[in-house]
């Protein structure tokens, strides 16, 4: 008797199957919204939470422009990834393997959606930042109202940056290094004549309350080489007889379309006495509030986490 001839399977029924892993769907959605429901065969659904995300994006960063942005910004675009993130997840561990793997299951497919997301973010994320952006305090020349490890967020609005008055605190390019960003306070307006007695401020014959400042008793007055250019200022019969210090200088009177900027650190900080005048067109912005603060110098590892000063965080000014 004659055996039957067994028919050979096809291809497709020769192939493995293809399992979607948990975990490389949860770290591609963090990567880009919706990636995870791709990979884990859900074309539709990516689709759908990639829109949804694009839209809390776009709105998020609108609310940076309109509003004073906080750390609750930040927190509800976290909270977002993570949620969609772990809804990919559990997508892929509940679709059962696929007898083969789909078209769009390639890694370089992957990488360019990764890509080009990317690069259309920059648009609403350049737009945006146009008006609002984020510095960081480097030096002690503004304590006590800033300190080293503040980090801001500068409004840079065209009032930010055109509508300002005496104790104004402004973010300016410094006119030795235009790419150095400094932040100043605003003492002297056009026309105003100020001079510093004992590192007293006095504007206009008055003398200014400044309760901010830091003034170290201690320091000495040297004389200061640096402001011989207050000689074309000054109001004096004989200019080339003043010798002003770090601590009394002037009456110089601020010309127009200039001002004259300090920094609270009276005694540790680089700022108009040195350098003089500021134009405005300089200025990039004002602060509008701090959203981070952290002690760089704690005694504690990992400052950025241990040494949080949580008081300062949503300080507006």
């Amino acid at each position: 008797m004659t055996e039957p001839i067994l028919a050979m399977p096809d291809s497709e029924d020769m192939a493995a199957p293809h399992p979607r892993g948990a975990v490389p769907a949860f770290l591609l959605s963090l990567l880009t919204t919706g990636l995870g429901h791709l990979y884990a065969g859900q074309p539709a659904k990516a689709l759908r939470w990639y829109l949804i995300g694009l839209a809390v994006v776009l709105l998020m960063l609108g609310l940076t422009v309109w509003v004073q942005p906080g750390l609750e910004t930040a927190l509800v675009m976290l909270a977002f990834a993570v949620a969609v993130a772990v809804d990919a997840a559990r997508t892929a561990r509940r679709v059962p393997p696929a007898p083969r793997a789909e078209r769009y299951h390639r890694w370089y497919l992957y990488a360019g959606i990764i890509v080009v997301n990317g690069l259309l973010l920059q648009i609403p994320r350049s737009m945006t930042r146009s008006r609002v952006e984020a510095f960081r305090i480097p030096s002690s020349a503004m304590e006590p109202t800033l300190l080293i490890g503040d980090y801001l967020y500068v409004g840079k609005t065209r009032a930010m940056r055109e509508d300002f008055h005496h104790g104004s605190i402004v973010v300016h390019r410094s006119s030795q290094d235009p790419r150095v960003m400094v932040v100043k306070r605003v003492v002297g307006l056009p026309g105003d004549t100020l001079s510093m007695v004992a590192n007293v401020l006095i504007r206009n014959g008055r003398r200014v309350d400044e309760p901010y400042i830091k003034v170290d008793s201690s320091a000495e007055d040297p004389a200061a080489n640096d402001f011989a250019w207050q000689r074309n200022y000054v109001v004096s019969d004989n200019p080339d007889d003043y010798h002003p210090t770090v601590r009394t200088w002037g009456p110089l009177v601020v010309p127009f379309g200039s001002l004259f900027l300090l920094g609270d650190n009276r005694d540790n900080s680089y700022d108009s006495r040195y350098t003089g005048f500021v134009r405005p067109d300089q200025v990039v912005g004002q602060p509008m509030l701090i959203y981070y603060s952290y002690d760089k110098y704690g005694p504690l590892p990992l400052p950025f986490l241990t040494a949080v000063r949580w008081d300062r965080i949503r300080k507006r000014f």
